[in-house]
């Protein structure tokens, strides 16, 4: 009985993490029609395509928030190619872009000592 409920648990967690892809952080590059340039942290960078039904979120104060335009928003058209957007994207199986969360890197506080 316990050998059987083990072999359940290795083939359900070996299921999840084919089905849930591969997830990047970094910055955006460029994002133009079906591709995306993004550089991983300490890595060169690499386009990878887009999926067809893409989702597209904004942190706020530690939750997602859905971006209603997509990649058709104001913040993709004026991308710096140096400078990027801090984000964080997830490829599916056949290793295009299925979400993107986008994300800034907080501030410090300066300390008045």
């Amino acid at each position: 009985m316990t050998r059987k409920l083990l072999y359940a648990f290795v083939v359900i967690g070996i299921g999840l993490g084919v089905a849930s892809g591969e997830t990047l952080k970094g910055k955006i590059l460029k994002i133009d029609g079906k591709s995306l340039t993004f550089q991983a942290k300490k890595a060169e960078a690499k386009t990878f395509e887009l999926a067809t039904s893409i989702k597209v979120y904004r942190m706020k104060k530690k939750e997602k928030e859905e971006v209603s335009e997509g990649l058709k928003a104001e913040l993709f058209k004026t991308i710096d190619p140096e400078k990027g957007i801090p984000a964080q994207i997830t490829t599916g199986d056949n290793n295009k872009v299925t979400e993107i969360v986008i994300g800034g890197k907080k501030k410090k506080k300066k300390n008045n000592n």
